[in-house]
């Protein structure tokens, strides 16, 4: 997401400057960009980058963003989470251009309320990493009134397409079944498959990320897709769509449920289209092109990320 959203601002003539530590993503996205690799969860990374640039406009999506694995990884989850956002609304004050900051949060906010969720219903996360992002939402409103900067939240929903890491098995479950399957390795659904979620194809929701920039003071939107799909349709989808692109189909498995796993999450999208979301692309599509995409670089070694809390019930594969 950040790399679709930087590119579209340099093509749009704005001077852009990105930080990064690189863990998932590749200096190969965002070429032809200035960037720094750091990590803003490091203090002095951030003040270096602010000092440098002199910001008007910040954008953070850094994030852990490994929702299922929050409970097992706690401090990586508060460190990359809420130290990030801190350290960038701090400098953010302390900077002499500084105007606004767009945060992504998440729809993990809503935890295990009845959907759809709409930008209105109470904060009421299930997890870890819905907890920080919540945090995160109620530290920017508060430090805004004293400090006097604007700000736009967005919660996407579960955004996909070219770019996207293709090694993290614990967050993005369509690139995780497209790496599965490039890899020769089974699908791996966690409980029965009949868990539902709205996926947003990249190109959609862009122009809503990048309108963002300019007004909408003070708004939550929720950004993403009205068109919620279970699963084990996920998985169908990606397997016909790797057939396509000539991958031996693999089997799909099932294990248990992920700790605090929601069954149900979708939100409501209306309000999205003040900010210029566009359904260019479908899911089935979205997939389709996603898979011609991956299949051009081929499978790719799975991240190690220790778990800090393993517990015996977790999938082999987290160990």
């Amino acid at each position: 997401m950040g790399s679709h959203i930087a590119r579209r601002f340099a093509e749009l003539g704005h001077e852009v400057f990105v930080i990064d530590n690189f863990t998932v993503g590749s200096p190969d996205n965002i070429k032809g960009i200035d960037y720094m690799s750091g990590d803003c969860a490091h203090l002095p990374d951030v003040h270096t980058a602010f000092r440098y640039f002199k910001p008007e406009v910040v954008y953070n999506l850094a994030a852990f963003a490994r929702e299922g694995t929050s409970s097992l990884c706690p401090l990586t989850c508060i460190r990359n989470n809420i130290d990030i956002h801190a350290n960038l609304v701090t400098e953010g004050i302390r900077s002499p251009n500084f105007e606004k900051i767009v945060y992504f949060s998440s729809e993990a906010v809503y935890g295990h309320g009845t959907p759809p969720f709409d930008e209105t219903t109470p904060r009421k996360p299930c997890d870890p990493y819905g907890s920080a992002k919540a945090f995160c939402e109620e530290f920017t409103e508060s430090m805004a009134q004293v400090h006097d900067f604007e700000y736009t939240i967005i919660r996407p929903h579960n955004v996909f397409g070219p770019g996207q890491s293709l090694r993290d098995r614990g967050r993005n479950v369509i690139a995780i079944f497209i790496n599965q399957t490039m890899r020769g390795e089974p699908i791996t659904v966690y409980g029965d498959g009949s868990s539902v979620r709205a996926f947003s194809y990249i190109d959609n929701s862009l122009p809503c990320y990048v309108n963002a920039i300019d007004g909408f003071h003070g708004r939550i939107f929720n950004v993403g897709d009205d068109e919620p799909v279970s699963v084990n349709h996920v998985a169908k989808v990606v397997g016909d769509a790797m057939d396509a692109q000539g991958f031996n189909r693999v089997p799909v498995i099932y294990l248990r449920d992920r700790p605090l796993e929601i069954e149900t999450g979708f939100a409501t999208t209306e309000r999205q289209y003040e900010l210029g979301y566009e359904k260019k692309v479908d899911f089935v599509a979205g997939v389709y092109k996603m898979a011609e995409w991956a299949s051009k670089l081929g499978p790719h070694d799975w991240l190690n990320i220790p778990m800090e809390l393993p517990i015996p019930s977790m999938p082999e594969s987290w160990r």
